[in-house]
């Protein structure tokens, strides 16, 4: 394993810190004083990616913002060489308890051993940044002349020899890590669009590669990597997606409480977050279809990128069939503008539906009660915007074939109509001529049923501004 330049003299060492020093990324240094400490410096050390853009977000791991414990997904042993017995790699983590990669002092460490602990970015997305907090252990060294020296580091994109891919080296000689010492405390910041795979590794190192890490053990180990916790930035190119559209709204005629019915799907995304709908431009719709059994919520907001963050790597469904609410009753009947859009996880957002449809929830009129009394009802079809009113169409049941319709209106929107009365027989020429014509608020149209030996029906329609006329019956 080569480190730039042999470690055989002491003056050796010294050239390769010096690289090291050179390769590494600068790190705010900020020393462990409790288990709180590692939730407060969520704010204090920020995510090394300038800016939220469409397609980003945080996947967290083992503690969230508010100190909650919080899954590893993603997270995976690795190890390089023989490890001795004892030694460990585990992602098991909470508050307080890091995933740890550690090589083990029952034995000496042969050169050119490492255990690690591996992140992989969901498919479909790609770590462009972060921040780990960390404690990083690496006092071993072998007998003189140090032909092998223990390291603790932080690889991004890839598990390589030192210096290559590291972001931050903790070995004793090598690369003294914090204030002087072998031992590092504090968060690492990813390098921005780095790409790969997160390693944090506990090693045995060697140029010639020969040799073990035997003496100076620090906590029953030659070298140790914790990861308290890890916020991993990452963007993904997906777009939610909506196919096999179905529902009562998209019929001819969509009657109350409807309903659009499709499938959504992000491929290659952390999932569906979000969806919105609008009726003529009002929200009638806006939530989370599936909340994945609450991963699919967002923990916190980063408040460098403005990404959300979550706790799961798959947080929302990445297909799943969306059943939305269109509530109809109460509109004027005839087209409206329904849209629909998806939000994924990531951010990213997508109309998928921008389509007219046609509502139709005639209004039927009262009919009186007793036993002489013509129950003759009406079914009328309202158009409405503002205080412009329009009868689309009408339609009469229940008429004795001797009855007789009389039409009169009053206001200043009042069409002026050439037939004002038919019997059953010619009722559709009058029915006819009462569609289609504008009112205005305020107007009020009476229809009179007479029949011989029958008290007369009389219905009055009150036109209103922005909403459907009321009917109602009027006294004998």
């Amino acid at each position: 394993m080569g480190v730039s330049g042999r470690m055989t003299e002491r003056g050796a060492m010294m050239v390769s810190m010096a690289v090291a020093r050179r390769v590494g990324v600068g790190v705010a240094v900020a020393r462990r004083v409790g288990v709180g400490v590692a939730v407060a410096l969520v704010a204090a050390l920020a995510l090394s990616v300038p800016g939220a853009r469409a397609g980003t977000w945080v996947e967290i791991s083992c503690v969230n913002p508010d100190g909650s414990a919080a899954p590893s997904q993603g997270w995976s042993p690795d190890a390089v060489g023989f490890p001795e017995a004892g030694s460990q790699q585990s992602v098991t983590c909470g508050p307080g308890v890091p995933m740890t990669a550690s090589l083990s002092t029952s034995t000496p460490a042969p050169a050119d051993t490492k255990e690690a602990l591996e992140y992989q970015p969901p498919a479909g997305s790609t770590v462009i940044g972060g921040t780990l907090d960390v404690h990083l252990v690496a006092t071993s060294t072998g007998p003189a002349p140090y032909d092998a020296v223990s390291a603790g580091a932080v690889f991004e994109p890839a598990l390589a020899d030192l210096p290559n891919d590291s972001v931050l080296v903790c070995s004793p000689l090598l690369q003294p890590c914090q204030s002087g010492t072998d031992t590092y405390t504090g968060g690492v910041s990813l390098p921005p669009n780095a790409g790969g795979d997160v390693f944090a590794s506990a090693e045995c190192l060697s140029q010639s590669g020969s040799g073990y890490c035997q003496q100076n053990p620090q906590d029953g180990a030659w070298s140790t990597a914790h990861v308290f916790w890890a916020r991993l930035v990452l963007t993904t190119a997906a777009l939610p997606q909506a196919s096999n559209w179905s529902g009562g709204a998209l019929q001819p005629r969509a009657t109350g409480l409807a309903h659009v019915v499709f499938t959504a799907a992000d491929a290659g995304g952390p999932g569906i977050y979000r969806a919105d709908e609008t009726l003529d431009g009002r929200t009638i719709y806006a939530g989370t279809p599936d909340t994945n059994g609450g991963a699919c919520a967002s923990v916190a907001t980063d408040p460098t990128t403005g990404a959300s963050m979550y706790d799961a790597s798959q947080p929302c469904p990445a297909v799943e069939n969306v059943d939305l609410p269109v509530p109809t009753t109460g509109l004027p009947d005839g087209p409206h503008d329904l849209a629909v859009s998806l939000t994924d996880a990531a951010g990213t957002t997508s109309p998928v539906l921008d389509q007219t449809i046609i509502t139709y929830n005639p209004q039927t009129t009262p009919v009186p009660a007793g036993r002489r009394s013509l129950r003759a009802r009406f079914v009328i079809s309202w158009s409405w915007e503002g205080a412009r009113t329009v009868l689309r169409s009408i339609k009469v049941s229940r008429l004795p074939r001797n009855g007789r319709v009389g039409v009169s209106c009053r206001g200043r929107g009042c069409p002026k109509l050439k037939v004002r009365s038919a019997g059953a027989r010619r009722i559709g020429r009058l029915l006819r001529a009462l569609t289609g014509k504008p009112l205005r608020a305020g107007d009020i149209v009476r229809i009179t049923i007479t029949a011989p030996g029958h008290r007369a029906e009389r219905i009055e329609l009150v036109v209103r501004n922005g909403a459907e006329p009321r009917a109602r019956l009027l006294k004998p």
